[in-house]
């Protein structure tokens, strides 16, 4: 991908086998590039972008996909085989130690949400009330976001904020496993969180996205108008039933591959 964002077309000299992610660099092919196309793919591939759907089956030979679950379209160059950055081995203790955290504290992952998304209440709100709760706050930025959605908002304490530095390993999927709670707003991370057998809360104005991805034994979807005062008890609730068989078990029925996906991939590559 760097190096179609860095020469021309043209000037490119490719053979092989090629591996695009999110269809970046496809568009930069021609006839003369003697590849075989193999494409890894996001959710949002082959759920809200149909245009590209079709273009990677007429140009790929193999296209990665996370699970039947997650989409209903089916084709056999579709290989289901998990994701990638799954494959990292995440513990708490490693985790607490990468984001420079306290063992002995408690956290709870918030994903700052999209624009169209914000809950009628304030988040700055939410962050004390989920303090009140006993809880650190980690919020995790969008690395879409631009410039930051934090210029306006004061420094709190108890409330540390990231934003995405690497793609590998998953800065959400680290503070998901030192978290006891994920809270979203119709954000496709509910499907790290499922991953990380972290149960969830969403806040939302209508469904959920990916609502085959909840069960109330571990998770929650509530109105974007939410009364913050009535928090403490949704949390409690998720927390204390402590529902890891039942999020495991989901997790397993979902996912077409836990671990190993990146030997799959290649194994299907190399074949």
């Amino acid at each position: 991908d760097r190096a179609f964002q860095c020469c021309t077309a043209d000037s490119l000299e490719l053979s092989g086998k090629l591996i695009s992610i999110e269809k970046r660099g496809m568009n930069n092919l021609l006839p003369k590039h003697n590849v075989s196309v193999h494409v890894l793919t996001r959710l949002g591939d082959l759920i809200t972008n149909p245009n590209w759907f079709d273009y990677y089956i007429e140009v790929a030979e193999d296209i990665f996909f996370i699970g039947k679950s997650f989409s209903s379209k089916r084709h056999s160059k579709i290989k289901y085989v998990g994701n990638p950055k799954y494959d990292a081995l995440m513990t708490r203790e490693s985790c607490i130690s990468s984001l420079g955290l306290d063992s002995n504290e408690r956290y709870i992952t918030v994903f700052y949400p999209e624009h169209q998304f914000k809950p009628q209440f304030k988040m700055v709100d939410l962050y004390k009330k989920i303090i009140d709760c006993g809880y650190k706050v980690l919020v995790k930025n969008r690395c879409i976001t631009v410039p930051s959605l934090y210029e306006k908002s004061p420094e709190i304490e108890g409330v540390v904020l990231y934003d995405d530095e690497q793609m590998y390993p998953s800065k959400s999927l680290e503070l998901m496993t030192v978290s006891d709670l994920s809270i979203m707003f119709n954000s496709a991370a509910v499907e790290e969180s499922l991953y990380a057998e972290t149960p969830f809360m969403n806040f939302s104005k209508g469904p959920p996205f990916m609502p085959y991805l909840y069960d109330k034994s571990y998770s929650e979807n509530l109105p974007s108008d939410f009364n913050l005062n009535l928090i403490s008890d949704h949390v409690d609730r998720l927390v204390s039933q402590r529902p890891k068989e039942s999020i495991k078990k989901v997790k397993y029925s979902t996912f077409a591959c836990v671990g190993n996906s990146s030997e799959t991939i290649l194994n299907y590559i190399f074949k």
